[in-house]
């Protein structure tokens, strides 16, 4: 059994242009795999630990700049078998959409393959949308966030979570594409014997001349109309009407607004009256037998 695994580097930064394109992106200092993308690798990784001997390989594909083959040679130390990596200047100023194709026929090129897993979303663009695209581009079915799954007969049984609580067990004939459900990272940590071995094992490179028909747009389509940073919200203030504005708003008459207000305060008087009388008798009593 052949699974791919998307993974991805987090960008730093993005540029665009002044027309709203994206124009290029810094990759993250602190190079490592996303969260997200690192759930979907561990899937794989207990999928392989189950299996016997030689029995499932796991390739792990990423598309972007060359700096993103530390997170290529973190996922061979962590058990991957091999490593594609599509570095081309073009992908700097990849939407979704673009990245999504690239993969896609970098996945065609990789040849037969039974089970394709992606993160829930990139760590930097939250977008979640490269794995849905992938299996249309593919024309494979797709189960998206999905907690577990299992594989019976060439079949995959997978529990889907729906958001509200609940979940729903669906299955799918291989091959397909999974996503991974938003959850806490469970991605395990590399050893020492882990990262000698990734060391021995392939990372192969490619770009777009590779496995690029002419046909496939690679270019962005996606334009950027405005940017700005969120900004935490001022605590709100309560005003206290004054009561010929209260009346104004609520359309009635202000004499009768004050006339209301008036009765409510005797109202108010005699209920504090009564709630104090019993109060009273008791201080009364007790000052007469004294006296």
């Amino acid at each position: 059994m052949r699974i791919i695994v998307l993974i991805k580097q987090p960008l730093k930064e993005e540029k665009y242009s002044d027309r709203g394109r994206l124009s290029g992106s810094n990759s993250s200092e602190d190079a490592q795999i996303g969260y997200d993308d690192g759930n979907a690798l561990e899937m794989a990784l207990r999928l392989k630990e189950k299996a016997e001997q030689g029995a499932v390989e796991i390739i792990v594909l990423a598309a972007g700049i060359s700096d993103e083959d530390t997170v290529l040679r973190e996922a061979l130390a962590l058990g991957a078998d091999k490593a594609v990596l599509i570095s081309d200047a073009g992908l700097a100023a990849a939407d979704a959409m673009a990245t999504a194709r690239c993969l896609a026929a970098a996945i065609r090129r990789i040849g037969s393959y039974d089970l394709i897993l992606a993160g829930y979303q990139s760590q930097d663009k939250k977008e979640g949308h490269v794995g849905a695209m992938i299996a249309e581009f593919l024309d494979l079915p797709q189960i998206t966030h999905v907690n577990e799954f299992q594989v019976t007969d060439g079949r995959i049984e997978a529990i889907a979570d729906q958001g509200d609580g609940s979940s729903l067990k669906l299955c799918t004939q291989l091959p397909c594409c999974l996503s991974a459900n938003k959850m806490k990272s469970a991605l395990r940590i590399m050893t020492l014997q882990g990262v000698r071995q990734s060391l021995k094992k392939e990372l192969i490179r490619w770009t777009f001349q590779d496995f690029s028909s002419g046909e496939e747009d690679w270019f962005s389509r996606t334009l950027v109309v405005h940017r700005f940073s969120l900004r935490h919200r001022e605590k709100g203030r309560i005003l206290k009407l004054i009561s010929e504005q209260s009346a104004s708003l609520k359309g009635t008459d202000v004499e009768q607004s004050k006339q209301e207000e008036m009765n409510q305060k005797e109202i108010d008087q005699e209920q504090i009256k009564a709630l104090l009388k019993p109060f009273l008798y008791e201080i009364k009593s007790s000052f007469l037998k004294r006296a």
